[in-house]
């Protein structure tokens, strides 16, 4: 059985301890990995989860389901995206980071695609939103590490030229760990 957002769904935001929440109903709280300092303003101490939330959230679970994962390890990440989509700041994309591919590829919202870090790791990364030109990604890995000095960790957010994207297919088998789920 999966989760399924209905009207009870809420985002708050404690000001006291300025950590946003998810209340699913029945005593069920999500916690999102974003940090407050890469949030948007946040005006109203409750909102619901809207229409367009829903609308993400059926979306990245049908590109989702071509992969072998669990549903708890689906509905993690698909929470985790959409609070960054609806909460994560505005970001210039940082492509200087990773290897640029020999094709240019527009990924869809919600798939699975590989990014190359100039030092040759490639790590998998939940497609966000995509135009012509760049995507938004989150990392699913539990790290993508692109130097001594720069580290993303899972639920990571960055901003890349398409040129950078390369395409994971379905049958490719998805590493994951109790941590992710």
């Amino acid at each position: 059985m999966i989760l399924k957002p209905d009207d009870n769904w809420l985002w708050k935001i404690d000001n006291k301890t300025s950590q946003l929440t998810l209340e699913l109903g029945d005593d069920l709280v999500f916690q999102p990995y974003l940090n407050r300092k890469k949030m948007v303003p946040f005006y109203q101490t409750v909102q619901p989860f809207s229409v367009d939330d829903a609308a993400i959230y059926y979306q990245l679970l049908d590109q989702l389901s071509q992969h072998d994962l669990a549903n708890a390890v689906k509905v993690y990440w698909i929470l985790n995206a959409i609070t960054a989509v609806r909460f994560h700041k505005p970001m210039m994309p940082q492509s200087w980071f990773f290897k640029t591919q020999s094709g240019f590829y527009q990924a869809s919202q919600g798939e699975l695609i590989g990014l190359t870090c100039n030092a040759g790791h490639t790590a998998r990364y939940l497609v966000l939103e995509s135009n012509s030109q760049i995507s938004l990604c989150m990392l699913v890995d539990q790290q993508h590490e692109f130097s001594q000095h720069k580290t993303l960790q899972q639920f990571d957010v960055i901003k890349v030229m398409n040129d950078r994207v390369t395409p994971l297919h379905a049958e490719q088998p998805i590493i994951q760990d109790l941590a992710s789920a």
